[in-house]
C-alpha cells in the first residue's frame, strides 16, 4: 500500500470531483499495479477548422465577429490564418461582457499561428477590425479549435 502525502492534490481531487469521504478512502487506496489512464476530456472533443470571409472594407476600426464560443461549449484555440489586408487590421479576442482581452493579430501581412493553446469560454468572440478599403472586401479567417460540449 502507499501512502499519498502531498495532500493539496488530495484536496483539489476532492472538490473537482465532489467525492464522499467513504468513497474518498476507497479510491485514495492505491494498489502497486500500473494504472494507465486516457483524458477523457479529449475523447469527448472535437478538433475542427472553419474557414469565414470577412468584408472588412467598411468604416475603418469597427470589430467585426468572425467567430463566437457557443453557450454550451468550450473551446481551445489552436491554429489561425488571417489573409493579408490592403490597409492594416487587427484580431482580438473579446470576453463575453465585450472588452477587448487578447490581441491575436495586427498588421497588413498574412498571419499563420499554430501551436497555440489559447482556452475560450462560452460567449467569448473573435473579432477582426474593418480597414475602410474597398480592397478588403473578402478577407478569409480561419480557425483550427478543439471544441468540447459542455453537459
Amino acid at each position: 500500500m502507499y501512502q499519498i502525502r502531498k495532500t493539496e492534490i488530495v484536496r483539489r481531487l476532492v472538490e473537482a470531483l465532489d467525492l464522499e469521504p467513504g468513497l474518498l478512502a476507497l479510491i485514495m487506496s492505491l494498489v502497486p499495479t500500473l494504472q494507465l489512464t486516457l483524458d477523457v476530456d479529449d475523447l469527448l472533443s472535437d478538433v475542427l477548422w472553419v474557414d469565414k470571409g470577412l468584408n472588412l472594407s467598411g468604416a475603418g476600426g469597427t470589430p467585426l465577429v468572425a467567430f463566437t464560443v457557443p453557450a454550451d461549449e468550450r473551446w481551445t484555440l489552436l491554429a489561425w490564418i488571417f489573409d493579408a489586408v490592403v490597409v492594416s487590421s487587427s484580431v482580438w479576442l473579446f470576453t463575453p461582457g465585450g472588452a477587448a482581452a487578447v490581441r491575436l493579430y495586427v498588421g497588413t501581412a498574412a498571419d499563420y499561428q499554430n501551436s497555440k493553446s489559447i482556452p475560450l469560454e462560452p460567449g467569448w468572440t473573435i473579432r477582426r477590425y474593418t480597414t475602410g478599403d474597398v480592397g478588403d472586401a473578402a478577407v478569409g479567417s480561419s480557425i483550427l479549435y478543439r471544441r468540447r460540449k459542455i453537459y
